[in-house]
């Protein structure tokens, strides 16, 4: 149903020719088709996968840059970042469940040919802030003095704080990072202690150097995706209205 005749509709209700105005969900889908947006492109429930322009934010978020291989190996290892990203209709599924519900935005992954898979989930405002929080004191206590020690600390950290499982090779479920998510000062103010998820940061630094940067590649690819729906979701359509109604 076009905008027009649904106006129609509405006016002869409103003049008592009819007594009633039934609208269904397939003529809301049919609307949403044959509607053209303000770039020409017909409106409506997107199906399948599509592509979303990575956002400048998302190149230049420092989480986003943080390890990556290319800067940790001297640009050995080329950069992820491309200039589109692919979101599948599972990938808007989950992002507006996770949004409607207030749970973290969860995505699972494979590697090495599926001998390893898991699950990322997104960060907390309060990890993010605690984690840099911490970084900072490093930088200001002189123990991330060097690029690569730095780049290695934010890396162990949103590892600790996105990888909720492996199974595989290895098998492994990781809890939330618990607060409090910063250093912490002593009463007396004679000592800072380091948070609690410190610990689980550097059990990273135990691992296999090739399964760290594995897990860390393909995190950068769960950040670029998530941050495509958060910075693009005005141009993508996350409600299909015909299967809604």
């Amino acid at each position: 149903m076009s905008a027009e005749s649904l106006k129609e509709r509405m006016k002869e209700f409103n003049d008592g020719k009819v007594g009633e105005v039934k609208v269904t969900g397939a003529d809301l889908a049919g609307a949403a088709q044959a509607t053209g947006g303000e770039d020409g492109k017909p409106a409506g429930g997107t199906k399948g996968t599509v592509q979303a322009d990575v956002p400048p934010e998302a190149k230049s978020d420092v989480f986003a840059h943080a390890g990556v291989t290319a800067d940790m190996h001297q640009g050995m290892v080329p950069s992820f970042l491309r200039e589109q990203i692919d979101i599948t209709e599972e990938d808007r599924e989950a992002f507006l469940r996770a949004i409607v519900t207030g749970d973290r935005y969860e995505r699972p992954f494979s590697l090495f040919g599926g001998k390893l898979t898991g699950t990322f989930r997104c960060r907390k405002i309060a990890e993010s802030d605690g984690i840099i929080a911490y970084l900072s004191h490093c930088v200001n206590k002189g123990k991330a003095d060097a690029r690569i020690e730095y780049l290695t600390l934010m890396r162990n950290a949103m590892l600790a704080a996105q990888v909720k499982s492996l199974r595989g090779l290895v098998s492994e479920d990781f809890p939330e990072l618990q607060a409090p998510f910063g250093p912490t000062r002593s009463e007396d103010g004679a000592s800072v202690s380091p948070p609690a998820w410190v610990g689980m940061a550097e059990s990273w630094g135990s691992r296999p150097e090739a399964l760290v940067t594995a897990l860390h590649n393909e995190l950068q690819r769960f950040e670029q995706r998530y941050w495509a729906m958060v910075m693009d979701a005005a141009n993508q359509n996350f409600w299909n209205p015909a299967a809604s109604i």
